[in-house]
Order: structure tokens, then sequence, then C-alpha cells
């Protein structure tokens, strides 16, 4: 199979694992949210993104979808955060944090 006949779903995690690379080359810290202890791990991920400045970012890596972890930094961050997933699944989740 050529480079041109990749499916698109491969194409596109191939792009996103690049994009990954690319901000933690650009110096965004990288939060590996499985190596904290579950009962402190949202706190620990939601005082990292409060400690960011506006217009800076980090990467958040989950071994799942961490919906339940962004809606609750929407609800505590209203207007204040955006967010952009960089590699869905299904091994990893990395989601860009910038805060507004």
């Amino acid at each position: 199979m050529t480079p041109d006949e990749h499916a698109p779903e491969t194409l596109s995690l191939h792009r996103d694992r690049a994009e990954a690379q690319a901000a933690v080359d650009a110096g965004a810290p990288v939060l590996v949210a499985k190596s904290i202890p579950k009962a402190i791990r949202h706190g620990a991920v939601i005082g990292a993104f409060e400690s960011l400045a506006p217009g800076l970012s980090m990467i958040v890596v989950e071994p799942h979808d961490p919906t339940p972890l962004l809606d609750q930094i929407r609800g505590r961050f209203p207007g204040g955060v955006d967010m952009e997933y960089v590699v869905e699944g299904p091994d990893e989740w990395r989601v860009r944090l910038i805060r507004r």
C-alpha cells in the first residue's frame, strides 16, 4: 500500500501524533494523568491548568477518553479554556488545554 492509499483514519492518527510531538517540542508541559493516584488525579490536573498563564497550554495524557475531567475543567473555568484532542485512542488520549 502506498502512502496515498492509507485509510483516512490511519493518516489522521499519524497527523495527531505529529501534532502531539510538536506541542511537546514547543515546550507545552505534558501531564500523564494515570501516573497520579486516582483520589487526587482531577485536582492535580485542575491545579496544573490553573497555574498556567493565559495563552499557555498543557497536554493531558489519559488511557481513556477524559470527558468527565474535561467537563469538570469547563465548569470551573467557564469561557477560560480551549480544549482540543490531539490523539483520540485507542490506547491513549492526549488533550491540549489552553488557558484563555
